[in-house]
């Protein structure tokens, strides 16, 4: 059984340098998955093919790709681009083509709150990102732990940051001195 993923990366642009990285990275679990014969489905062993396309950080060039991929049926897996600013192009076509939607480049809250039922997240939403952080703050053996917080003006950043002073504002982490 051949097993097609499909997705466009940013070989080329803005985000290039995460771009190639995911790529190689993609390709190596295709040369590894297809070296073993350990991954099955139904007891089938799975062979791996990889269709990935520049779309050179365009959100023009990325919903092209995406709505061929989806169209013509050429992927049996599609997986999103790098970037929250491509993942929200992308997203709404596969999700309109009833298709899976593995999503392991954009992490923006915004992702998620648009009800689509066919996304899987790989990474946690970006509000989320430093939680975990002041609930360590909250343990630290410091009366005051004052923090400061400093983000650009990218609603990534800014979903990052947001996250963060919510869960410093939260009840408990008040309570232990987190400002």
């Amino acid at each position: 059984m051949k097993i097609t993923i499909g997705l466009s990366l940013s070989i080329t642009g803005e985000y290039s340098p995460m771009g190639r990285q995911a790529e190689l990275a993609i390709r190596l679990f295709v040369a590894d998955a297809n070296a073993s014969s350990a991954l099955r489905v139904g007891g089938e062993r799975c062979e791996f093919a990889l269709e990935c396309h520049d779309d050179a950080s365009e959100p023009v060039r990325c919903a092209e790709i995406y709505r061929s991929l989806c169209a013509d049926r050429r992927a049996d897996v599609i997986f999103g681009p790098y970037s929250n600013r491509l993942a929200r192009v992308a997203a709404p076509i596969v999700e309109q083509s009833g298709r899976v939607f593995v999503n392991h480049g954009g992490a923006g809250d915004e992702l998620y709150e648009q009800g689509y039922k066919l996304i899987v997240g790989i990474l946690s939403p970006a509000s989320d990102y430093l939680r975990v952080f002041v609930r360590l703050l909250t343990q630290l053996k410091l009366w005051r732990k004052r923090v400061a917080i400093v983000a650009s003006k990218t609603p990534f950043a800014r979903a990052v940051a947001s996250g963060f002073e919510r869960a410093a504002d939260d009840r408990a982490a008040r309570r232990r001195g987190v400002r």
